[in-house]
């Protein structure tokens, strides 16, 4: 019991330090929570698929699931950069929005869609390269597309500092 009260306010003063967080850093967060939750429902493909071929028996690396994980991933940060967002919601907290039925539909088909498809194409045979290699060589193509994300992801936090200082540099000149 003592742990879950501790674990309550340790929640509670995150969220707190998010809130008081500067936006480009609450953008950061946003765009690494999305891009966990589509690699969590992306990854029993990848790891399932190599395995599964070497039983079958089959050779070569199917790189269906990698990139479908890639561009779930890239679609997934388009959405959450939707211009239909608000832009700068200010230091006012705002309501969560009801979701009507058709959203919440919406919503559950895409997320079914994101687990779906990289199963789907590793039954695609022109995705199969490398014919005669191992189907397990499929987990390295899987860790080199987690690891652009993830450099990609750095390389744009990166620019935005830099792009942050300038503005606010032009700022201090200007006033």
């Amino acid at each position: 019991m003592l742990s879950r009260i501790g674990h309550s306010a340790r929640v509670a003063t995150f969220a707190e330090r998010m809130r008081e967080a500067p936006p480009r850093v609450q953008e950061l967060l946003g765009r690494a929570l999305v891009v966990v939750v589509v690699f969590s429902l992306t990854t029993p493909a990848e790891w399932l698929v190599p395995v599964a071929r070497t039983a079958l028996g089959r050779r070569g690396v199917s790189v269906g699931p990698p990139v479908t994980a890639l561009l779930a991933v890239a679609a997934a940060l388009e959405m959450a950069n939707r211009p239909d967002r608000d832009p700068d919601p200010g230091p006012v907290r705002r309501e969560p929005r009801s979701r009507s039925r058709w959203t919440r539909l919406r919503v559950d088909a895409e997320t079914y869609v994101v687990a779906a498809v990289p199963a789907a194409t590793a039954l695609v045979p022109g995705l199969v390269l490398l014919p005669r290699r191992s189907p397990l060589w499929g987990w390295a193509v899987s860790a080199a597309g987690r690891l652009a994300v993830g450099l990609v992801l750095g390389l744009d936090n990166e620019r935005r500092k830099r792009r942050e200082r300038a503005r606010t540099a032009g700022d201090r000149r200007t006033s």
